[in-house]
């Protein structure tokens, strides 16, 4: 990791003859295939930058078959670019189902954080909401006098009455919205989007969220638990099926 960093840091002063040795020794120390294939695409970037061609178009070839989306478009237009395109590509032989389990456990703290922050504002409204019921809603409207504006001082005394509520359903939303676009942030570099397995992952898909939903009919803490734990799985299978490449 420390030739990892020197080399990163290398690169951003645009010494980029320097940030190519310290990737080539970071190489072998990487054992995850994502990072390594993050770490050739600093190398290629690297003899971009000085002109080393022959390091360029022989790392290239070889990530044409990654699974992270920027590194394949980053091979592709290189190898366009030096008319090499029509080299065969790999494709990843990775399913949709198969990759989204995989970056859910990977990244399953990570994607849980969000979840957790989400249901802390939840729980905190949906308190704030059954004191204000209790306290607030059981109260009789003042006594209003018996003259022409009676029906409109009504009407306002209500939307006064439920202004919280609304107010409490719409931060719970934009919570729950930011946990989601949160753990898309995290996802939607790493989980492949091929043709392949979309018909599985559909079909689990639906046959979860039906389990959960009747799980929560059944049981609402167990439904509930079940559907903490399965949404930023959910989340993967969905940027599978519907992300662009």
């Amino acid at each position: 990791m420390q030739y990892l960093q020197e080399g990163l840091s290398a690169y951003k002063a645009q010494q980029y003859s320097e940030a190519l040795l310290y990737f080539q020794q970071a190489l072998p120390h990487i054992e995850s295939p994502t990072e390594k294939e993050r770490v050739l695409m600093w190398i290629a970037c690297s003899s971009l930058a000085i002109g080393n061609y022959d390091t360029l178009l022989s790392v290239c070839p070889s990530l044409l078959g990654s699974e992270d989306i920027q590194v394949r478009r980053f091979a592709r237009s290189v190898l366009k670019q030096y008319g090499l395109i029509g080299l065969p590509q790999k494709s990843p032989d990775i399913s949709i189902l198969k990759s989204a389990t995989e970056q859910y456990f990977e990244h399953f703290w990570a994607l849980q954080r969000f979840n957790f922050h989400a249901l802390f504002w939840l729980v905190g409204l949906g308190i704030l909401l059954f004191a204000w019921c209790s306290f607030g809603l059981n109260r009789p409207s003042p006594a209003m006098p018996t003259w022409n504006l009676h029906n409109a001082q009504q009407f306002w005394w209500e939307v006064l009455m439920y202004l919280p509520p609304g107010i409490a359903l719409l931060i719970g939303v934009d919570r729950c919205r930011s946990a989601v676009q949160s753990q898309k942030m995290i996802l939607q570099n790493h989980v492949v989007t091929s043709n392949q397995g979309k018909a599985q992952a559909i079909s689990a898909l639906f046959l979860t969220v039906g389990l959960f939903g009747l799980l929560s009919w059944w049981q609402w803490p167990v439904g509930c638990l079940l559907g903490l734990c399965l949404e930023p799985w959910w989340v993967c299978i969905l940027l599978g099926i519907w992300a662009k490449k």
